[in-house]
């Protein structure tokens, strides 16, 4: 269904609608979407913004490996889940390289790899999510080691998804020791090798980010940092991360990323003193440790959901899936691909009950329209400002515009493949 976004304006994907006509008596409520109320995402100063240059604070659940749990993903359910039931904004879907996965696998084809990140890209787009595409560099942990299957895949993905106002694109998961000279297997673990400096994650941003921008032109870019992710803190000290302050990105609309084990992890303060320099997204973090036998911690969860809540970085927990161990995980393994997913659920982990906690407190302004709005004019569409408005009747996308605070329709109404 992505193959005409395209021909459309990215800022306005978000109000493709289906040649089906609406009629108040066959609609029965809107839905105000993360998408639909903030639009083309883009960087100003060290925040994420809307279209309108609101700032945004994105939540939301990554997933784990495709390869591992596909039938758990199948067709998008617990995705969606994650929009309806869970309040998400924004999934990562978390593109392993290795362990089995994207360029690694033995037994899956990388055209059904493709097939699932489209799936899975579908339904965020359907619920009005943002999605995070994330290159999960991880064993090996240096960039450019997969630097042209890297070019490869966001040449073939930008030029895809690139016309989506929904996607934001993860370069480099967590650049790490690594070795250089040989493919690790998929059993032996991180190398010990040379540490990776920002210079070279940023010599491979500076290829990869240009090949992005041809297809998806102004997208939101996230570049891994060193140290797994930690701006190099967790190696080399708090003050790490000056160097990427002193020395960063030159393109537009770039993010650094940040991850986060509460348990294990005592290094808060240092990402607090960043983020006064540099705009930040954690793409992943949780309440245990780093570690599969680590225990929650959720003193020290709390307080980095404030720190990320006071100074506006976006955040996706990791993970949504049904993994045992079940530590980091919101479902318990019991849970089947149909669900349920209901987050008050007996199925649900206390890990789970954690993060639909911290999903449910108070967000961004836009987050305080109501979900469900009446349709009383416009033949069942709904005037809210200058906000692009999704209808929705019986599960399925029945149609959208952008209207004026007046109620007159900015925008004619934009047809798109069914």
């Amino acid at each position: 269904m992505f193959a005409n976004f395209r021909s459309v304006p990215a800022a306005l994907a978000v109000a493709l609608l289906s040649a089906t006509a609406i009629s108040s008596a066959a609609v029965s409520s809107a839905v105000i979407t993360p998408v639909a109320a903030n639009g083309k995402l883009h960087v100003n100063g060290n925040f994420l913004c809307n279209q309108k240059g609101d700032t945004v604070q994105l939540r939301g659940l990554a997933t784990h490996g495709m390869q591992w749990f596909n039938k758990f993903y199948a067709d998008g359910q617990v995705i969606e889940a994650a929009a309806d039931q869970w309040g998400a904004d924004v999934i990562r879907l978390t593109v392993y390289l290795s362990e089995g996965g994207y360029l690694t696998s033995k037994t899956i084809k990388r055209e059904q790899f493709d097939a699932w990140i489209d799936a899975y890209v579908n339904a965020c787009v359907r619920k009005g999510m943002y999605v995070i595409l994330d290159w999960h560099v991880h064993k090996p942990g240096y960039p450019g080691y997969y630097l042209n299957e890297a070019k490869a895949f966001f040449e073939k993905t930008s030029a895809k998804y690139g016309g989506l106002p929904n996607v934001l694109w993860e370069i480099c998961n967590e650049p790490s020791s690594a070795s250089l000279t040989a493919q690790q297997s998929d059993t032996t673990g991180t190398d010990a090798g040379h540490y990776v400096e920002w210079s070279e994650i940023a010599q491979y941003a500076d290829q990869v980010i240009p090949i992005i921008r041809k297809g998806a032109p102004n997208a939101v870019v996230l570049v891994g940092t060193p140290s797994w992710s930690t701006l190099g803190i967790s190696t080399k000290g708090d003050n790490a991360w000056q160097e990427i302050a002193d020395h960063p990105l030159s393109f537009p609309n770039v993010m650094y990323v940040i991850h986060y084990y509460a348990a294990s992890h005592g290094f808060q303060g240092a990402f607090e003193k960043a983020s006064a320099r540099l705009p930040l997204f954690a793409t992943e973090w949780a309440t245990a440790g780093f570690q599969e036998t680590s225990a929650n911690d959720p003193a020290k969860g709390q307080a980095f959901v404030e720190m990320l809540r006071r100074h506006r970085i976006g955040w996706t927990y990791w993970n949504l899936s049904n993994a045992t161990p079940g530590i980091f995980a919101v479902f318990d393994s019991t849970t089947k691909a149909t669900g349920p997913f209901a987050p008050t659920g007996g199925n649900v982990t206390p890990t789970g009950k954690l993060v639909y906690g911290w999903l449910s407190e108070p967000g961004d302004a836009w987050k305080d329209l109501p979900t469900r709005l009446a349709l009383e004019r416009r033949g069942g569409m709904h005037s809210a400002g200058s906000l692009p408005v999704l209808v929705w009747a019986e599960g399925k996308l029945r149609g959208g515009a952008i209207y004026q605070a007046d109620g007159r329709q900015a925008l004619p109404r934009l047809r798109a493949e069914p």
